[in-house]
Parts: C-alpha cells; structure tokens; sequence
C-alpha cells in the first residue's frame, strides 16, 4: 500500500546521520550544517511522493538535463518518445467502466494520502521550527511546493482519465476528489505560509 511504503522510506531514511553543505543564498556564503530531522523528514516525504507520482504513472517524469540537451541538439528525446499519459496506462478508452472506477479510486486516494504525509511534515516544520531552520528552509520550501506541483498535475491525469473513459462520477469517486481537494486546499496553505517564513529569515540572514 503506497501509504505503508512511503512511511517504510521515512523510516530507513531517518535511521541515516546527515550534513549538508547548504547555500544560504544565491551568491553569497555556503555554509555547513547539520540538518535536523524535522526538515529531513518534510525533504524524505516530498521525494517519496515524487517517486510514487512518477512511479505509480499520474505523471510522466519530467525532463533532465541531458534529455533537454538531447531536445535542443537532435530535436527529440528518448523520455517524451517513451512516455505514456495516466489515461492510456489505465486503458481509459478500452477497460470496463467498473475496472477503470476502481482504479482511479485507489490512485486518487492514495494520492491524498500521501500528500497528506508531506503536508503534515510542512505542518511539524511551521510549528516546531528552531533557529537552524533558518539554514535550510529553501531547500525544504523547494522540496514541498514541487510535490504541490505534481499533486496537481496528478489530479488533472485523474479527471483526463475519467473523461476519456466515459465513466460517470460515482458517489464514491466525489468524495475521494474532494478528499484530495481539500489536501490540495491544505497544501497551498501550507506552502504559502512558508514561503512566507522563509522570506522573512531569507531577509533576517542577508542583514545579520
């Protein structure tokens, strides 16, 4: 189960010591410095819903450095070739109305649930934050609000997929989008108000 998995990778990963080198800011300073596991945890559960985003195929993984290269030099790209949308690795437009409702009621559930996980990090992140926060608040603010991203991108696949299908809206599948909504709602929230915080001590490190 997607939940279970992704709590097994926080669990590994918080087993692990870890130092970083952070850049406080563009331009100035790097400086090293521990990193706590509040903001691991909030870094461990965006990637984790990543991986799972990609993984589960809501969403094609976006293209890397050497595929932009590949775009720009030959025209092409070996992931855009391969890449498949949510609605075709379903079947969408070919599976049983009742097998293609299952299915998006798992993934639009799951997606919930572990956004959910992220949210609930950035929500332990705001509210017990300490003074080293300060040093790595831009990494962890990147980290949510790209989960954020593909949350989204994810909840679109899910409707395009339902839309091509043909399938009415169950009673079940409305309460499992507005479920997913309201995280989405609690998400940007979130997000917003870090953005907010680290604003503020992007200014306060800048001046000190």
């Amino acid at each position: 189960m997607l939940v279970r998995s992704v709590l097994t990778s926080l669990g590994l990963a918080l087993a692990l010591g870890a130092c970083a080198t952070v850049s406080v800011i563009p331009g100035t300073s790097t400086v090293e410095t521990g990193i706590t596991q509040k903001q691991s945890n909030l870094r461990l559960a965006a990637v984790a819903f990543n991986e799972a985003a990609v993984n589960r195929g809501w969403i094609n993984e976006s293209l890397g450095f050497v595929d932009l290269a590949r775009v720009l030099v030959d025209g092409k790209s070996s992931v855009q070739a391969e890449s498949k949308t949510y609605a075709s690795l379903i079947g969408a437009d070919v599976r049983a109305s009742e097998d293609i409702i299952a299915t998006l009621l798992t993934d639009v559930s799951d997606s919930k649930d572990a956004l959910s996980l992220v949210s609930t990090e950035a929500d332990t992140f705001l509210t017990g934050r300490t003074a080293i926060d300060a040093r790595t608040a831009r990494e962890d603010l990147v980290s949510f609000e790209r989960a954020l991203v593909q949350a989204q991108r994810s909840r679109r696949a899910f409707i395009e997929a339902m839309s091509i299908s043909g399938v009415d809206e169950t009673s079940e599948l409305t309460t499992a989008f507005e479920a997913l909504d309201h995280e989405l709602t609690r998400a940007r929230d979130l997000a917003d108000r870090m953005a907010t915080e680290y604003s503020q001590r992007d200014t306060s490190i800048s001046v000190s």
